[in-house]
């Protein structure tokens, strides 16, 4: 196994080029994983093979030139990871419950059919939480990790957010304004993730997938027609709602990267 280089704390590797390197090859495993999908036989409602995309890249890119990577945060106390988590898990049943309060039950299958039972239900929240640390180990731990090299964390939320919503191409034959929602959500996701994220970069991956799988869960329990704007103005709500409360925790528990950026 290669060992990774050290680097001292005035040292912050190539993140651009860390970057631009995982995006070149997030893009090809992403589509390649869309074109494996049907041949695997796995649902696209239990587990979309395209969020194994930024993984793949990730790994490729730690393998290969881990020397990219900037240096790991400065360590925090025990007191710090657990008012991360609390916060973590407060904006993760305000995220479910807003979804369920706010937004309609469709029509739309769940599961995929011939699924049913708590079983199933089970299976889908693993699949789904699995695809969302996926996803999140390459934009956040990945992109977002490089870009917080070089730029302000409110710039980092704007940059990896919109990229990650623009990614999402499901949604342009919708048309431009069902896309400008779904990136608006995507921004304010992030910043809903930076505002109550410490520790290492690992666990902040973790605290990412959290509160992506609580999205990813909640949106699928709704079951609605993804035709009609009123689910993305939901959308839209729901993650303003656990953007403006995750900020709120990060600044009264002295978490997240904007209270560690003002301090600095």
């Amino acid at each position: 196994m290669q060992k990774r280089p050290s680097l001292s704390r005035n040292q912050t590797g190539r993140p651009y080029a860390l970057a631009i390197l995982w995006v070149v090859l997030m893009v090809p495993c992403s589509l390649a994983m869309r074109l494996v999908q049907p041949l695997v036989g796995i649902s696209d409602l239990l587990l979309p093979l395209v969020m194994l995309g930024p993984l793949l890249a990730a790994i490729v890119c730690w393998i290969v030139v881990p020397q990219w990577f900037p240096p790991q945060p400065p360590s925090v106390p025990k007191t710090v990871k657990r008012r991360s988590w609390l916060s973590t898990m407060a904006v993760v049943v305000i995220i479910i419950g807003a979804c369920l309060v706010s937004i309609p039950t469709g029509d739309n299958p769940v599961l995929p059919e011939g699924w049913s039972g708590p079983w199933a239900v089970l299976v889908l929240i693993i699949c789904m939480s699995f695809g969302s640390w996926a996803e999140e180990a390459g934009y956040r731990g990945v992109m977002y990790r490089a870009l917080s090299a070089k730029v302000s964390p409110w710039a980092n939320v704007a940059i990896n957010g919109v990229f990650f919503g623009l990614c999402h191409i499901q949604y342009f034959t919708l048309g431009l304004w069902y896309v400008l929602l779904f990136v608006l959500s995507t921004v304010l996701l992030d910043i809903a993730m930076a505002s109550i994220w410490v520790g290492s970069w690992k666990q902040r991956v973790i605290t990412c997938a959290a509160v992506h799988a609580a999205l990813n869960i909640a949106f699928q329990a709704t079951a609605n027609d993804l035709s009609k704007p009123e689910i993305y103005y939901s959308w839209v709500a729901v993650i303003l709602l656990a953007a403006v409360v995750a900020f709120l925790l990060g600044k009264w528990c002295n978490i997240g990267d904007f209270v560690a950026h003002k301090r600095a």
